[in-house]
């Protein structure tokens, strides 16, 4: 606010003009209004970009209540909780969590926007600037919550129904050979889509201390590649994360700290749906040191070196598989690999073992709903290349890990 009593306010009126005035902005705040001040340095920012202007919607205040209740165990421990939200039917916002004069954390809006698609890159760029403005922090971590389908690329026509009715109504094989492919699911705004390439344009490097996805299929080592050089770490489920998505009420102690515990991020995840019954036990988790993802890119490409079928493999319909599209397109990437049967297969398992240093798994995902066992587990999933899906390659082919591992083979 930055209204001060200068020397030469001498008259008695104006000085409680200036007063009123000062009451006013408070009260303004308070209420929520518009902040541009920004927060004293903080150890630790939270943001959470929240891309629920889509069938998702619905969980939203689950969401936000299990933020507050989290703060409210935890406190803000000199941390910042902050979150960019675009919600189905409401103009998008940027609040931040504040301890009220209750002595409970509430929610107090700090900007809003004209309506805007909040998958675009230049959007997400915006608005990471604005929060390092806004909220200066000794460090950062980054959390997406939207749909997500990793790298996998999506026909105009599945793109215009929801995200649930869609899965249903994808053709066997897949029938992505649709010319009208137009880009690759991750964040979703309505009918719009960014792309992961799109991602990293918008992310700077280094800014986060870790990425976590609150998004299914995002832990495919094709996105762990591509995010290698903008975060530390990367917190991600290969298969589907059910609507109700992170229990963050269990998890703000190990975040809003000047050191989040990654590992028990991770654990505080698996844990609430392991201990579920039915369908509602299903979940996948994994924990993944970016700075090793050239060393695992490097061990990939020995194993298909090696290989002399070029990593094809007879029984890829047998490898552990993550997704419930009516084909197989997400496989687990250790049991791929074993299966190729090399020498150079020992020396990834050595690298694998220090790439995902935290993974757990159910022993099923959505089991009654075309679901499936998980029998092998090594936290991360890749596309095994199918003939038969030529745009699909097409598409895989454009990728920095295939590039890597692939290269002029």
């Amino acid at each position: 606010m930055g209204l001060y009593m200068r020397k030469y306010f001498h008259l008695n009126i104006w000085s409680f003009f200036v007063l009123f005035i000062l009451f006013v902005s408070c009260s303004d705040d308070d209420k929520g209004k518009d902040v541009d001040v920004p927060s004293p340095k903080a150890q630790h920012t939270v943001f959470m970009y929240m891309a629920v202007d889509n069938s998702l919607y619905s969980e939203t205040s689950s969401v936000l209540n299990k933020l507050l209740r989290g703060v409210n165990i935890s406190g803000l421990n000199d941390c910042n909780l902050v979150v960019y939200l675009d919600n189905w039917g409401e103009l998008p916002r940027l609040m931040e969590v504040r301890i009220g004069e209750s002595g409970r954390a509430e929610w107090r809006t700090v900007n809003s926007y004209n309506e805007q698609d909040s998958s675009s890159p230049e959007v997400l760029g915006q608005i990471i600037e604005e929060v390092s403005t806004r909220y200066p922090s000794d460090s950062y971590s980054l959390i997406i919550s939207s749909h997500g389908m990793g790298w996998i690329p999506i026909v105009d026509s599945y793109t215009t129904r929801r995200m649930s009715d869609a899965e249903m109504l994808l053709p066997d094989g897949i029938s992505f050979l649709d010319t009208s492919v137009a880009t690759r699911a991750f964040i979703q705004d309505k009918s719009n889509w960014m792309e992961i390439d799109e991602f990293c344009r918008a992310v700077p490097d280094r800014m986060f201390d870790f990425i976590l996805f609150d998004a299914c299929y995002m832990g495919s080592v094709e996105i762990a590649y591509a995010l290698r050089n903008k975060t530390d770490y990367l917190i991600f489920s290969p298969a589907e994360v059910l609507a109700e998505g992170f229990p963050y009420h269990l998890l703000m102690s190990d975040m809003l700290t000047p050191n989040p515990d990654l590992q028990a991020i991770c654990e505080g995840y698996f844990n609430y749906y392991a201990n579920k019954t039915g369908t509602d036990c299903s979940a996948t988790i994994a924990l993944v040191d970016c700075s090793q993802m050239d060393a695992l890119a490097s061990t990939v490409r020995d194993v298909l070196l090696e290989s002399e079928t070029g990593g094809a493999v007879d029984d890829y319909l047998q490898v552990q598989r993550y997704d419930r599209l009516s084909a197989r397109i997400l496989f687990d990437l250790d049991d791929y690999m074993s299966r190729i049967g090399v020498s150079a297969y020992s020396r990834f398992v050595s690298q694998l073992a220090k790439t995902v240093i935290y993974k757990a798994a159910t022993p099923s995902m959505l089991i009654g709903s075309s679901g499936f066992y998980i029998n092998h587990y090594s936290g991360l999933s890749t596309y095994i290349w199918q003939n038969k899906y030529q745009t699909l390659n097409s598409v895989y082919s454009q990728l920095e890990w295939y590039r890597a591992v692939y290269g002029n083979q």
